[in-house]
């Protein structure tokens, strides 16, 4: 496998999301703790699979940023977690590491949102035709 630095509004998209539940708006606060630790674990592999790490320091969020990611199409936001698992898996505790957990509450958080989400069936489906 390859990793490479993900770029920090990758970071900070994918930390909105991650303390973004549906019922409140984040704080600055949250967001910036969770970037803090998306950015760490790719730091993390980097540094596992090459020797260094990332170059600069965590991104920050701004309330701007926060609500721009928040009008960010879903599919983008489920992508963009995709990439940063790949790009932070290179190290042994990433299965078991915050990071992973923060990028699947992203996916799981932005995920309602999906075009039909809603109308889908929940718990009564079935594959006969």
């Amino acid at each position: 496998m390859s990793a490479f630095q993900v770029d920090n509004d990758v970071i900070r998209l994918l930390a909105v999301w991650a303390v973004s539940d549906g019922c409140k708006d984040p704080t600055t606060k949250e967001v910036n703790a969770a970037a803090k630790t998306l950015w760490e674990a790719n730091d993390t592999s980097l540094k596992a699979r090459y020797g260094e790490g990332c170059m600069g320091k965590p991104p920050k969020v701004t309330k701007a940023q926060i609500s721009a990611a928040q009008k960010c199409p879903a599919v983008v936001v489920i992508k963009q977690g995709h990439c940063l698992e790949y790009q932070s898996c290179e190290y042994d505790e990433w299965g078991k590491s915050t990071a992973r957990d923060l990028v699947l509450a992203a996916i799981d958080n932005v995920s309602h949102r999906i075009d039909g989400y809603d109308d889908a069936p929940w718990g009564n489906f079935s594959l006969r035709g």
